[in-house]
């Protein structure tokens, strides 16, 4: 079995849209910053105001007001601060100088002239190219991430097969082989190598189990769906998929209670066995050796018999 690691969870796309998302953001703050002739709040509401003892950002002291194309009322929620945000405009690149009556502080923009036009077109146009020129840089990144995770899985692969064992099926940690962006990944893997099945951990909803696991296995089961459109042409799965509910608590009440559910055609058993593992950090809650006794235990093979059960392996199945 080839397992895609910890590394492989898919978070790659997911980093790359927010990243994508906040240099759109940016981009569109720096736009709303630039000086056209019209009063908006976005060209001081960023200004960092020395209030309190501290710098903070002038939309959190004061409210904004538009009574004019080119008029802009700023109006501070305490007095006290008044001056604090004159001296905070005058600094600033705005190049507008402030008056207070006492209660509001008002800003007049001067209209643009054909100089100042010609100077925000060639502004906006740097601005532009910077914001697309990040977005490519996110892209390529993730695009990197990417070809390094494929590289990866196929090292993985590699390395079990050069000690003899060729990959019945693959399988990922905390089933991350699943989430759609790698789905397409594992396929070519599957595909290079002659991997014929893949884990499809999708348990019934109503299969008695832990509680606290329903709103996962739900999660779960719609990655499945997606994820089994995109690798069925490539990979085969078991028709039923048993284990995500009681995982690593199996036990015999447990275990009958899933072989009494066993349909006709090929059903999988996810188990965690092992030893000196009990409830580790990462998976809290588990008993991996509570796991192994049960399915070591003389009865086991007893409840096979009398269910009808035959045990195979991937490599078995058909």
């Amino acid at each position: 079995m080839a397992d895609t690691g910890d590394e492989m969870r898919a978070l790659v796309f997911d980093e790359c849209r927010d990243k994508m998302r906040k240099a759109v953001a940016h981009l569109q703050e720096e736009f709303s910053g630039i000086r056209t002739g019209r009063a908006t709040p976005g060209l001081v509401e960023k200004l960092k105001v020395d209030a309190y003892g501290t710098e903070v950002p002038l939309q959190q002291i004061a409210g904004f007001s538009v009574p004019e194309p080119r008029v802009l009322v700023i109006s501070p929620y305490d007095k006290g601060t008044m001056k604090a945000i004159e001296k905070a405009i005058q600094t600033s690149d705005l190049g507008i100088n402030p008056s207070n009556d006492g209660h509001v502080v008002r800003l007049v923009f001067p209209a643009l002239t054909e100089e100042r036009r010609r100077d925000l077109v060639k502004l906006v146009k740097q601005r532009a190219e910077e914001g697309r020129v990040a977005v490519r840089n996110i892209r390529r990144q993730a695009r990197h991430e990417l070809e390094a995770l494929e590289k990866d899985l196929r090292l993985q692969v590699d390395f079990v097969r050069s000690h003899g064992i060729e990959p019945t099926h693959i399988d990922g940690h905390g089933h991350c082989h699943i989430q759609p962006k790698l789905v397409p990944i594992v396929a070519r893997i599957a595909r290079h190598y002659g991997i014929r099945w893949a884990r499809m951990p999708s348990e019934a909803i109503f299969y008695p189990g832990r509680p606290s696991r329903l709103v996962q296995k739900c999660l779960l089961n719609l990655l499945c769906r997606r994820g089994a459109r995109v690798m069925s042409g490539d990979l085969r799965f078991a028709d039923r998929f048993f284990g995500f509910s009681d995982g690593g608590n199996l036990g015999l009440p447990s275990l009958n209670r899933i072989l009494e559910r066993v349909s006709p055609g090929l059903n999988e058993l996810m188990c965690h066995v092992g030893t000196g593992h009990d409830d580790p950090p990462y998976h809290i809650g588990y008993n991996w050796s509570r796991e192994l006794e049960t399915l070591t235990h003389y009865t086991k093979q007893q409840l096979l018999t009398s269910f009808g059960i035959e045990v195979v392996s991937y490599r078995e199945a058909t």
